[in-house]
């Protein structure tokens, strides 16, 4: 009797056991708020029971806003998309991706292979790989094309028909750099060369350092110059030695002079293998006075050098004719 009456009383504390443990977790269940947010929330704990949770309206991680749907910020969605739905596309290796479409995404021209990247090309060899013409500006009415061309050159020319190709220092003065205008003009220190080599200086006179220089090597002797000697009006062409031809700009010419002061004015020794021509008419007889400093006047040098040509010529043989006794 004692045992039944143990037994009775084990069985009723284990179902109310239960029935608290049920109760506990029907509290701590999602209820559904009976008002629109923030009314009707539900107290602590939250989200802890393993049972799975429904609710009717929105869900916001954030302000309050829409009663549908799950919401960070302003942004909700009401279902998330299927499989094989949302971005879809399929692309190559190493190709960076973009957009070829309002949902769908593909290759793009830029090749990334790790080391080098190229544009228009799989197989790029420098850092970076241009296969085609390449445009360098920040303005539509200039800029400068780079374009390669089909015999293993590359050409260079303006992103407009009419265009011009400076370079500059590191000032940006176009003045005081080299200028390929539309025509093939070229002009170093002018911005409009009127010819196919203009030269100036950059501030519009000439020094006597302003020189056009044209060099068969590096060294600072070996050259032949053409300029102005400083501001004296005379233009001369000198070589690495310290002879030069000068013109003046009153007409007069100077051989190894810089101050000539007739039409041909000449410093040093004269040869001529034809004749003078005085208005036209060829003198051949043509004598002079000794020259400056014991030097003889050019005809007579002539004569004296074919004089010592005759002599030096071996003497003509002589057929010798004998009688015989």
């Amino acid at each position: 009797m004692i045992t039944f009456m143990k037994s009775r009383s084990f069985f009723a504390r284990s179902l109310a056991l239960s029935l608290a443990l049920l109760l506990a977790g029907a509290v701590a269940a999602w209820t559904g708020p009976s008002s629109a947010p923030p009314n009707g929330n539900v107290a602590a704990p939250v989200n802890v029971s393993g049972t799975a949770q429904v609710k009717s309206g929105g869900f916001w991680a954030s302000s309050v806003g829409s009663d549908a749907g799950f919401c960070i910020g302003s942004s909700c969605i009401t279902s998330w998309p299927a499989d094989g739905s949302g971005f879809t596309g399929s692309g190559s290796t190493n190709y960076l991706t973009k957009f070829i479409g309002a949902t769908a995404l593909g290759n793009s021209l830029i090749y990334d292979n790790g080391t080098n990247v190229g544009i228009g090309t799989a197989s790029p060899g420098y850092k970076l790989d241009v296969n085609g013409e390449v445009r360098l500006g920040s303005s539509a009415n200039g800029g400068l094309r780079v374009i390669s061309m089909s015999s293993n050159s590359v050409n260079l020319r303006p992103s407009i028909s009419n265009g011009s190709i400076t370079l500059t220092d590191d000032s940006g003065d176009a003045a005081r750099g080299m200028t390929i205008a539309n025509g093939g003009n070229v002009g170093i220190g002018a911005t409009s060369p009127n010819g196919k080599l203009t030269i100036v200086n950059s501030a519009g006179g000439v020094g006597v350092s302003n020189y056009l220089s044209l060099r068969y090597d590096e060294s600072a002797t070996a050259d032949y110059t053409v300029g102005r000697n400083g501001n004296t009006g005379f233009l001369e062409f000198t070589g690495n030695q310290t002879g030069y031809i000068g013109y003046t700009f009153n007409g007069n010419v100077g051989i190894g002079t810089a101050s000539p002061g007739y039409k041909l004015d000449v410093i040093g020794d004269i040869n001529v293998t034809g004749c003078f021509r005085i208005n036209g008419t060829c003198s051949t007889g043509l004598q002079g006075p000794p020259g400056p400093q014991g030097q003889t006047a050019p005809k007579v040098r002539q004569e004296r050098q074919a004089q010592r040509e005759r002599l030096a010529r071996p003497a003509p043989k002589v057929l010798q004719v004998h009688q015989v006794p």
